[in-house]
């Protein structure tokens, strides 16, 4: 913030303590990407290289250029920078000395005996007892600034530098020359498996080695016998039934330094774009997990929504058994892909730690050349056995293989340990990690998942336990269900009595573990581990996956249990999730924490930033004052935050405005001076740069608040593209016509703001505010009619003291205009001062005033204290009104139509004429009223008057009149001339007349049709463009042949042009002149005794003729006919909202003209002139009346907010209609499926659909039958054929289609009261239907199908 540093301490909250886990969260606030400072731009579209090149060769140019080649070696470097960095920085391990053990050995196994590594001897390649790591690392030539010609992106590219990469990576180059093989031999690959290293101190161990292959003597240690190597394993691996991407893998060592790797999965392997929120360690059940299929279902939904809300890594053991194999499901069903220009990046990372020695075909992973990343087809589909290494899981995305020496055996304190290394690099705040918290997630899970649980809670991860899967899960949830805390200590211990039930239970789920002679150890072990698990219960959450939904939320809640997370961190994180459920059970509902409101202001911030509605909601409803929050300042840095990810806004600024580099409000200001013609606000015009005026006053303003911050705050919105706040702000606004008008507005004018392909999303955006807008002033208006009607005729100060209507105009919003209250408006305006006016009075009235005082007219009471008018008020009235203005007007206009007529026709001649003199000075005054009323507009500025003036047809019209009429007048005072201004002067003529359509206006009968007409015009100009073709080229040819020997004359041009144009333009329409397309009897000799007859060429053109009438006048009209009615059905509609719209502006403008007509409106601007003079100079007091009218708009505030109210209830109520329809057709089909469940009751025939009969014990279509397995596969094959990855039963709440597949999977219908219970479940989850009811009766019709086939047991 720019003014950050002279806010005083006073102003700024004290520091708070912080604890381990609360700096954690921190640091996840630090180093977020919601930080806008940290935010990237939107980067603009390009053309991808394949479009490119493929431009490149319709175009004749190369497939390739300098800057491509330069791309392509960019990315080659880039791949060598990461295989650089990984065989400097990862290592392998592999045991030297093979030395097997007989007591571990199972003779029943295929393998040799094995090493106490877990490796064959067959494994044991490498001889030697100790490897120098230097040694053996490839050689790279270091690059130096000196050498670097061209450097892209941080890579030296140039001449100096060489491109071959097998010239950039070289094997280490020995010291003695003469004998390099014998004294230190270089280190080779051997296929990419293993590399034999001889060196100078080893030689005679190594010779002993050979001489006595008898072992048994040495014994074997782990630090002794396994020894280091660079990493030999690297690059990416194709699944066969993934066909998203190819995973990314690197074989490490147990021991590797967490700085290498934390760099390497962030510089090479990007996986903080876009940043986790959240890292999810996956502790389960290996190869003996089971789970039902509804319960299945359930969990990897949690999984999914829980990733998808904060972009969070999956860690699990990458293996394709067990929980990992569940895990990697979910993965892949609510996987997603991410587009940045030409890459393509997965949404959900899982990453599997696996231990390398226990992958199945972990010799295919191996490189065959060490200078490039590998590239393998891996298949996963491999028998899976007991104590056998198990293949990789096909839908993780990177894969981290530990390698801790040890073979074909899983875990290990090597595993473990790196394992949770990484997690604490997670967690660490940056720069030393990586600021993302880590939940661990326990699902079922043996013996091993109970300790690892226990380490985790001990270095504070929280851990959800999914109750209800098996195993440790459900002995820990059990045990944390069944604990007490001591208020004393605070320590957490079971209650009596259930101690014995744990101890049972571990005897249950691990009976061969703790039965036999260690048994009492074991079974102690196991029970300390659990009572040490139940001594962190504040950071365990249990989710009972048998009873329980939402698991997502149980997730995210994890981190937010215990008391040492502030109010800040708590909102800030359910805030990134976008989870206000969390927010609002955890923090708002939480007595013991005490609600600072200067501590929510950042999360506010952040809120807005990001446009999470229902945060700014839930902040607002629990009594956070956006009064006190919104001021000058943070107004200002909301705009200059948001620009970052909003862009447009500075390029409509710098275009409208002016250069920018640093947004005031000032600069808004002026912004919206373009976008409303008029704005005017005093904080805003007051902050500006402070260089121009003092900072003193400046700083001032910066902490003054605003009257409307929600009004404030919903300009902001609608400006920088923020379409879930727009929304919000806008019925809070506290004047909902104005903010719905502005929207319009500013959509209406601007279309191209945003980066949309089509301006129809604009349009749709601007009918949206229009609707709003209309329907709260026809709300308004059934509740009070004239206080609706003030309503619209309420002034706006902000925006130049403007009427709604008059704003609405200025807009070019017609249908504002067309709705009930703004008409009466339009037609009170229109006989202002009458209820009741005959227009044939009108006419007499004009020329004998007397008569106003007839029962023809009926006047509104409009007199001193509200009586009845006086004669002269009357007569003042009269004259005053837009109607009656309008028809002496009208009286006037056609006696100049008359006489310019008559001048015409008569009295044109080269000496001016009196009746001409007149004339000319009416066209002068016309003129001058013209511009009298382009200067009258309401806009700022020569320019956007003009434009303003301009966007009225006629007034186009009027501008054209004038200046043929100025241009003839000119031209008629010269000799050479005199005949091109009689024809303006005509032409001028024809223009009059068409002008008076002009009159039409009034009329709600030719109105309309004065629209159609106009849109009729532009269809016209186009089939012309069409005709002309045919014109000339039937023209020219015709001519060709009924003239050929014509000779070229320039002055003979104008006549062969008419008859190519005319001659076909005439025939069209049905004058033929078939005489003119016969030559006579007419021969031409040439040299030599040859001579050509015309007369043949006869039935040529009459040829021709029959060809252009069938085109022409067939085709060609009747498109024109068809282009016509067409235009007519579409104007037809919006054609009266036109016609309303141009009504008004012919009230405004009459209403604005004198009340003398054209020519005697001089006298008239004459008097108004005195009439100034007179009131500046002896200015009387003037009746204030500015209390009484504060008093009357603050009821029509009152009507318009209690509208608005209205409004929102009838939304609400029509969609609840919507919902009760879709529910009541549902409740139908459910009907139809309960009594096809009821015949299956009490149908006792032992043959299912499939013609196979029921095992004996078996209940028809039980679970367990066949028969249901086979309708569950169907069941699925639908869902899974008809809905895509998003919409799939795991993604979509369509809860009754998964409880009726429930019925199928679960029950055996043997009672009704299954069937209720499960009914009870489908009305409560029915209420979930509103986003996928469409697809919701879809899937039950095929649910209500497959019953019908499964229950119809006779056919």
């Amino acid at each position: 913030r720019k003014y950050e540093d002279e806010v005083t301490d006073d102003q700024l909250s004290p520091p708070r303590p912080r604890s381990r886990r609360a700096s954690l969260v921190e640091s996840m606030y630090e180093s977020t990407v919601i930080s806008v400072g940290e935010e990237k731009k939107e980067k603009r579209k390009e053309i991808s290289d394949y479009h490119w090149n493929m431009e490149r060769k319709k175009l004749g140019f190369s497939k390739s250029s300098k800057n491509v080649q330069l791309a392509n070696l960019v990315m080659e470097r880039k791949s060598l920078s990461a295989v650089k960095f990984i065989q400097t920085h990862f290592n392998r391990k592999e045991c030297f000395q093979y030395t097997h053990q007989d007591t571990e050995y199972n003779a029943n196994l295929p393998r040799n005996k094995p090493c106490y590594c877990g490796a064959e001897e067959s494994d044991h390649k490498i001889e030697a007892k100790e490897t120098l790591i230097e040694q053996s690392r490839p050689y790279f030539q270091e690059e130096t600034n000196e050498n670097c010609v061209i450097k892209i992106e941080g890579v030296c590219i140039g001449d100096s530098v060489t491109d071959s990469l097998s010239d950039l990576i070289s094997l280490p180059k020995p010291k003695d020359d003469k004998d390099p093989g014998k004294e230190n031999a270089a280190l080779t690959p051997d296929n990419g498996a293993t590399t034999n290293i001889v060196s100078p101190s080893m030689k005679e161990s190594s010779e002993k080695g050979k001489a006595s292959n008898n072992r048994e003597n040495y014994t074997w240690t782990e630090s002794s016998s396994i020894q280091e190597l660079p990493t030999n394993a690297y690059g990416t691996i194709e699944f066969g039934e993934n066909l998203l991407k190819a995973a990314k893998y690197v074989r490490l060592a147990d021991n590797s330094p967490m700085s290498s790797v934390k760099e390497y999965i962030v510089n090479y392997w990007n996986l903080m774009e876009p940043r986790p929120y959240l890292a999810l360690s996956i502790v389960g059940g290996a190869k003996n997990f089971k789970m039902d299929g509804r319960n299945k279902e359930k969990f990897k939904a949690g999984i999914i929504a829980a990733t998808r809300a904060t972009n969070a890594w999956v860690l699990t053991s990458g293996t394709n058994t067990g929980v990992m194999k569940l895990v990697g499901e979910a993965v892949n069903d609510g996987q997603f892909l991410i587009t940045e220009g030409d890459k393509i990046k997965r949404g959900l990372k899982a990453i599997g730690i696996c231990p390398w020695g226990y992958i199945h075909g972990n010799n295919t992973l191996i490189n065959e050349n060490a200078s490039e990343f590998n590239n393998v087809r891996y298949e996963t589909n491999v028998e899976i056995k007991t104590k056998e290494p198990s293949p990789l899981n096909p839908h993780h995305t990177h894969f981290l293989m530990v390698d801790d020496g040890n073979r074909n055996r899983y875990g290990g304190y090597g595993l473990r340990n790196f394992k949770s290394e990484f997690e604490k690099m997670l967690m660490e705040p940056e720069p030393a990690g990586l600021g993302i918290p880590v939940v661990t997630l326990l699902l079922e899970g043996g013996t091993d998942a109970i300790f690892e649980v226990k380490e985790n809670l001990a270095k504070g991860k929280p851990c959800v336990v999914i109750g209800g899967s098996g195993r440790a899960a459900d002995i820990l949830a059990y045990a944390q269900r069944n604990t007490i805390r001591d208020l004393v200590s605070g320590t957490f211990s079971l209650r009596e009595g259930h101690i014995r039930h744990v101890e049972n239970m571990l005897e249950e789920s691990y009976g061969d573990k703790v039965t036999g002679i260690l048994s009492d150890g074991r079974k102690k072990k196991f029970m300390t581990w659990i009572m040490e698990c139940i001594s962190y219960s504040d950071l365990i959450i249990v989710f009972d996956i048998n009873k329980e939904n939402n698991l997502d939320k149980k997730i995210l809640s994890a981190l937010l249990i215990g008391d040492d997370l502030t109010v800040q961190s708590q909102m800030y994180l359910s805030m990134v999730w976008n989870r206000v459920d969390i927010a609002e059970e955890k923090v708002f509902k939480n007595r013991n924490l005490v609600l600072h409101e200067t501590d929510l202001y950042e999360v506010m911030i952040q809120s807005l930033l990001i446009d999470r509605m229902s945060f700014v909601e839930l902040l607002v409803m629990n009594g956070f004052s956006m009064h006190k929050f919104l001021n000058v300042q943070r107004l200002r840095d909301l705009y200059n935050d948001a620009v970052i990810q909003h862009p447009h806004l500075l390029v409509q600024i710098e275009r409208r405005v002016g250069p920018c580099t640093y947004i005031y409000l000032s600069t808004i200001h002026k912004l919206l001076i373009f976008f409303m013609k008029s704005h005017s606000h005093p904080l805003y015009e007051a902050d500006i740069d402070p260089e121009e005026e003092g900072s003193k006053e400046l700083r001032e303003n910066c902490l003054k608040a605003f009257d409307l911050p929600f009004l404030e705050l919903f300009i902001w919105s609608v400006l920088c593209n923020k379409p879930n706040l727009r929304s919000y702000f806008w019925a809070k606004s506290g004047s909902p016509l104005v903010a719905a008008l502005f929207a319009s507005s500013f959509y209406k004018t601007l279309t191209h703001l945003y980066k949309l392909s089509d301006t129809e999303q604009v349009r749709e955006l601007k009918n949206e505010f229009l609707d709003k807008a209309n329907h709260i002033m026809e709300i308004a208006y059934t509740k009070d009619q004239g206080k609706a009607m003030g309503l619209a005729e309420k002034k706006i100060e902000r925006f130049g003291s403007r009427s709604l209507i008059k704003l609405s105009f200025i807009s070019n919003l017609k249908s504002f205009i067309g709705n009930h209250p703004c008409q009466r408006i339009v037609q009170g305006t229109w006989r202002r001062g009458f209820w009741k006016i005959e227009p044939l009075m009108i006419i007499l009235s004009i020329f004998c005033p007397l008569l106003v005082s007839s029962s023809a007219f009926t006047y509104i009471p409009l007199g001193d204290d509200g009586g009845p008018l006086d004669l002269w008020q009357k007569m003042y009235v009269f004259y005053r009104a837009p109607i009656v203005k309008y028809t002496s007007n009208l009286i006037s206009y056609i006696f100049f139509l008359l006489l310019y007529t008559s001048v015409a026709l008569f009295n044109f001649e080269w000496q001016y004429q009196d009746s001409e003199v007149v004339l000319y000075v009416w066209l002068l005054i016309l003129i001058l009223d013209e511009l009298r009323e382009l200067f009258s507009q309401p806009y700022s500025g020569c320019f956007p008057k003009l434009q303003g003036h301009l966007s009225n047809v006629w007034n186009k019209f009027d501008f054209i009149i004038s200046f043929v009429a100025v241009l003839g007048f000119i031209l008629k005072n010269y000799q050479l001339t005199f005949q091109v201004s009689r024809v303006l002067f005509a032409i001028n003529c024809s223009l009059l007349y068409i002008r008076l359509f002009r009159v039409y206006h009034a009329s709600w009968r030719l109105g309309p049709k004065l629209v159609v007409f106009q849109r009729m015009i532009p269809e016209l100009v186009t089939f012309m463009l069409l005709l002309i073709i045919f014109i000339l080229g039937y023209g020219t040819a015709t001519q060709a042949l009924l003239n050929p020997v014509r000779e070229f004359h320039i002055e003979d041009l104008p006549q062969m042009i008419a008859n190519i144009v005319y001659l076909p333009y005439w025939q069209m329409y049905g004058e033929l002149s078939l005489e003119s397309l016969e030559n006579q009897d007419k021969t031409v000799c040439y040299e030599e005794d040859f001579c050509e007859d015309f007369t043949v060429y006869n039935h040529v053109t009459i040829f021709f003729l029959a060809i252009y009438m069938l085109v022409g006048n067939v085709m060609l009209l009747n498109l024109l006919i068809a282009i016509f009615t067409s235009v007519f059905e579409d104007v037809r509609e919006n054609s009266k909202e036109v016609w309303k719209f141009e009504m008004y502006r012919l009230v405004e403008e009459y209403d604005r003209k004198p009340v003398l007509p054209v020519p005697f409106t001089i006298f008239e601007e004459l008097y108004k002139l005195f009439r100034q003079i007179l009131r500046t100079t002896c200015r009387r007091e003037k009746e204030n009346v500015d209390l009484t009218l504060a008093r009357k708009i603050e009821t029509l505030d009152l009507l318009e907010n209690d509208s608005l109210n209205a409004y929102i209830i009838d939304k609400s109520e029509e969609e609840n209609c919507k919902i009760k329809k879709k529910m009541s057709v549902i409740e139908e089909k459910m009907t139809k499926v309960l009594e096809y469940l009821d015949d299956t009751e009490k149908d006792d025939d032992r043959v299912n659909d499939w013609g196979e009969e029921f095992p004996a014990g078996v209940t028809p279509y039980s679970a367990s039958s066949e028969s249901n397995q086979k309708g569950k596969l169907q069941l699925n094959k639908i869902t899974s054929d008809n809905y895509g990855e998003d919409e799939s039963p795991s993604h979509m709440a369509l809860e009754e289609g998964e409880e009726v597949a429930d019925l199928l999977e679960t029950s055996s219908f043997n009672t009704e009261q299954q069937i209720s219970t499960r009914m009870k479940t489908i009305e409560e989850s029915i209420a979930d239907l509103e986003k996928n009811s469409s697809k919701a009766l879809l899937k039950m019709d095929e649910i209500f199908l497959l019953m019908k086939k499964i229950t119809n047991k006779s056919e």
